[in-house]
């Protein structure tokens, strides 16, 4: 498995919309698909989780597998959840100061990519969580 430092020098990313498009730079035809779809995931949850932390909550929820068809009130309750767990973080742990893709593993009985994302908060601890991702028939990676 790549560790993020190796990715991070292996990996594009272009801004699309109002997401985020993994690409592999030229450099990368030593990897293999796996790595490739691992690098290209870790990519698209930091993305993600950049976007929440910076307070830019409907571009998380793009970001979500089955969102783009939600009616427009439960989109709402969505993004007002999300408020409410970054502010929830903000008083117990005094927020969320950083999150990092820090590796990725494929569940094939499941069919998605567990991103493993490292937490920085405000008070000095850490936690890690995982992320579980799939890649859409178009190719585009999403949270479950």
């Amino acid at each position: 498995m790549m560790s993020i430092k190796i990715v991070r020098h292996k990996l594009a990313a272009l801004c699309v919309g109002c997401g985020f498009v993994a690409t592999i730079s030229s450099c990368s035809s030593s990897l293999s698909p796996e790595e490739v779809a691992q690098a290209e995931a870790m990519a698209v949850a930091q993305a993600c989780y950049d976007r929440l932390l910076s307070g830019d909550y409907d571009g998380f929820l793009a970001f979500r597998q089955g969102m783009d068809s939600l009616p427009e009130d439960y989109r709402q309750q969505m993004i007002g959840i999300y408020r409410q767990y970054i502010d929830s973080e903000e008083h117990m742990h005094r927020g969320i100061r950083q999150a990092t893709a820090i590796r990725a593993q494929m569940d094939t009985t499941m069919n998605i990519m567990q991103v493993f994302m490292l937490l920085n908060y405000g008070n000095g601890s850490q936690e890690e969580i995982v992320v579980p991702m799939v890649c859409s028939p178009d190719g585009q990676w999403k949270i479950k």
